[in-house]
């Protein structure tokens, strides 16, 4: 299915359902979009592919390198305990006529080394960088290169902002290297699975597309990942319940800084700019021209709504953990449930995630059946419309 021809506005159920954008001005704005050509130039895409292998070789030899030193300090310190407990046992065969009973019981030996798998401890402390540089890049940007919503024109908000794609770029690239590693190396929850696919499909867009919306990309896919930090953070700490207990109010600390990083940056902030990102690329598909067009306004704006499911899921999750703190209910695992709840963890989340991202298609199935008509709407309205175009506009 094809449709042409210059819109004069929206059909009211669509100009109700986005927010009362219904001003024929903004409609046109955003119809002319579509002149544009699909893709950047062929030299931007091959740059792009260039910095998209570039990060991937960066990342992979950052974790590479992490893997082997966090390798050789856990051997070097299970060769000290080792020899530690050796001399202390020949102290105590030595000394037996004096600490019989001690050398007998075996109290003295130090404390084995908590089993540390060095593929996850990699990943976090990789995932905390990446997630830092992004972060410090998207808050400079944010603050200081792109212009407030309320100067910016719809057209301005989806098409140009190149030098802008790095943070698409680099999205692809940590995504590409994230997914193979949290499958066959951490084994990382369906959830976060999910979310990595969802990222790439929305920075493909603003990576490769002229349309490609990279005016958001500084939030989205930079300053969002600050509230990441204190998150990789905090996961440390929940992995090594020796080094909890060692540091106590660091670790305190670490979940204090999440939870208010969470909130402000996945919630407060991201609510205005996705509720505007998904508006305008709602009305760029009902303004598309072919079916081509159509398809791929419709997995970014899925994967976009995918997101935000996810984050409202893990902020319920937030307020549930609060509210158990508070009510003195203790952590999952504390009671007898607690190896039950554990072990049916994995399976939940994917039901959670399925059982979401079914919602998200049979919400946007029924919004696209129920405005089927207003795509012949916009073909037939306008300059030079037809001589139903009244009678229709008027229905």
């Amino acid at each position: 299915m094809a449709l042409s021809g210059p819109s004069s506005g929206p059909p009211s159920l669509v100009g109700a359902a986005l927010l009362g954008s219904s001003d024929a001005a903004f409609w046109d704005e955003v119809h002319a979009l579509h002149d544009n050509d699909a893709l950047l130039p062929p030299d931007n895409i091959r740059a792009s592919l260039t910095r998209i292998a570039a990060s991937v070789a960066t990342i992979s030899t950052l974790y590479a390198f992490l893997v082997l030193l966090i390798r050789t300090a856990v051997a070097r310190r299970r060769r000290k305990n080792s020899y530690e407990k050796r001399n202390e046992d020949n102290e105590n065969i030595s000394n037996s006529s004096r600490c019989s009973r001690r050398g007998s019981t075996g109290d003295s030996p130090a404390p084995p080394l908590p089993h540390i798998s060095e593929y996850k401890m990699a990943y976090q402390v990789t995932n905390l960088v990446i997630n830092l540089v992004l972060g410090l890049l998207g808050l400079y940007h944010f603050l200081y290169t792109v212009t407030p919503s309320d100067r910016t024109s719809p057209s301005q908000r989806v098409e140009g902002w190149d030098d802008l794609s790095i943070f698409g770029e680099l999205q692809i690239g940590y995504q590409l290297w994230s997914i193979p590693v949290g499958i066959w190396l951490v084994n990382e929850h369906s959830a976060m699975l999910a979310h990595h696919v969802c990222v790439m499909i929305v920075a493909s867009m603003s990576a490769f597309f002229t349309n490609g919306f990279r005016y958001f990309t500084p939030f989205f896919y930079g300053l969002i990942e600050s509230s990441s930090v204190p998150l990789a953070v905090m996961n440390a700490f929940r992995g090594n319940p020796q080094l909890a207990q060692r540091y106590p109010k660091v670790s305190q600390m670490s979940r204090n800084v999440f939870i208010i990083s969470f909130f402000t940056v996945r919630f407060v902030l991201w609510m205005p700019q996705i509720i505007d990102y998904l508006r305008i690329a709602a009305m760029l598909f009902f303004t598309c021209r072919t079916t081509t067009c159509q398809v791929g306004c419709a997995m970014s704006w899925i994967s976009a709504v995918g997101l935000t499911f996810l984050q409202l899921l893990w902020a319920t999750k937030i307020v549930r953990g609060l509210v158990r703190l508070a009510s003195g209910g203790g952590s999952v695992g504390g009671d007898k449930r607690g190896k039950k709840e554990k072990a049916g963890s994995v399976y939940s989340m994917k039901g959670q995630v399925v059982g979401v991202f079914a919602w998200i298609h049979l919400v946007f199935g029924a919004v696209y059946m129920s405005c089927a008509n207003a795509q012949p709407v916009l073909q037939r309205t306008g300059v030079g419309g037809d001589k139903r175009g009244k009678k229709e506009k008027a229905v």
